[in-house]
């Protein structure tokens, strides 16, 4: 019977914080319109423009950091595969 000592304020906590996230919801429009967001997804957006990927081939702006690709060692150079010429050498 001494538990109930503590459930029923807990409980009751438990209650008021229900009832404050409620009052909440409801002075900030969270149920103004439970329609119109429903049927929302069904519709399409307004196509606007479609970003353009840059080319593959293109070489990296002036001033960049990046070195060109086959001139330096990779960031961390242990963690690279052995190549096949490697591999080739140990084979009998």
């Amino acid at each position: 019977m001494t538990i109930l000592l503590v459930l029923i304020p807990l409980s009751l906590l438990a209650l008021a914080v229900a009832v404050a996230a409620f009052v909440w919801a409801v002075r900030n429009g969270q149920f103004e319109d439970l329609e119109g967001e429903g049927a929302r997804i069904l519709f399409d957006d307004e196509p606007g423009p479609r970003p353009v990927a840059p080319l593959a081939s293109a070489e990296p702006p002036s001033g960049s950091a990046e070195a060109p690709s086959g001139s330096a060692e990779p960031p961390n150079a242990s963690t690279e595969l052995p190549s096949a010429s490697a591999h080739a050498e140990r084979e009998p």
